[in-house]
């Protein structure tokens, strides 16, 4: 995986190194319930979901420079089912550390992510969603600028769901209007 960083954060491939850092935030319920997994009570539980991310090579780790510690995953995901319109997408997901939350820690990372997506891949329109229960996840999604796209029921997960969207010229204006760029 290519490395994308800025002055705070480094997102990079996922290290093995890190996996205490990892099982620090996959263990707290808040992490856990909003991301769509029962919170780890074991390092190997986080172990095996560490291994799941960097077999599918598509989720970067996020790495808080100053406090040289793992704090989270960002993914862009290819070939994803849209839940509505039954179309093949590229999809987002996140999860951070509570203890990073509210820092604009994952403005910046979506930025970095986004960016190398739609600047240098050449994607076109990417797709996140949240349980419509997670009203974190849903607040950041609409400040950061996606477009709701809809409802919808999920019966894996057994919960209802909300999608956004976000096109490549709709984050380009977004930076252009903000400090962020």
């Amino acid at each position: 995986m290519i490395k994308l960083e800025n002055d705070y954060i480094e997102l990079k491939e996922l290290d093995f190194n890190y996996i205490m850092d990892m099982f620090e935030y996959s263990s707290d319920e808040r992490v856990g319930k909003f991301s769509g997994f029962i919170p780890h009570q074991t390092k190997e539980e986080a172990l095996d979901m560490m291994s799941m991310l960097k077999d599918k090579n598509e989720v970067w780790g996020i790495y808080h420079k100053q406090d040289k510690k793992l704090i989270g995953t960002i993914g862009v995901h290819s070939g994803g089912k849209h839940p509505i319109h039954k179309i093949e997408v590229n999809g987002m997901g996140f999860e951070l550390n509570p203890k990073y939350w509210g820092k604009g820690i994952m403005s910046m990372a979506c930025d970095l992510a986004l960016e190398h997506f739609f600047l240098e891949l050449g994607g076109e329109v990417i797709y996140a969603n949240h349980f419509d229960f997670n009203i974190r996840s849903k607040r950041f999604i609409t400040k950061y600028g996606m477009e709701f796209e809809g409802h919808w029921y999920s019966k894996s997960k057994q919960f209802d769901n909300s999608i956004y969207k976000m096109t490549k010229d709709n984050f380009i204006n977004n930076r252009k209007n903000t400090s962020r760029n």
